[in-house]
């Protein structure tokens, strides 16, 4: 994907504290491991009324499927 991943991960989770709205992207991954990765990456958050804000989401690994995809695409 376009940008670099880290930049559109916290993009995401700055605008998820302005807006509220539930956020997911796919970006790449390059784990200890040194294999590239793709994952999907789900967020949102919860303000709490003293202001703070809790963020929470999941991080799947969908290296596979992009594979796929790519694979049939060709």
């Amino acid at each position: 994907p376009e940008g670099d991943p880290r930049e559109r991960v916290l993009g995401a989770l700055a605008r998820v504290e302005q807006d509220g709205q539930p956020w997911e992207i796919v970006v790449p991954f390059l784990p200890l491991t040194g294999r590239r990765i793709w994952v999907k990456v789900q967020g949102n958050a919860d303000r709490r009324p003293d202001g703070t804000v809790r963020h929470y989401g999941a991080i799947q690994d969908i290296t596979s499927q992009m594979e796929l995809e790519t694979k049939l695409r060709e």
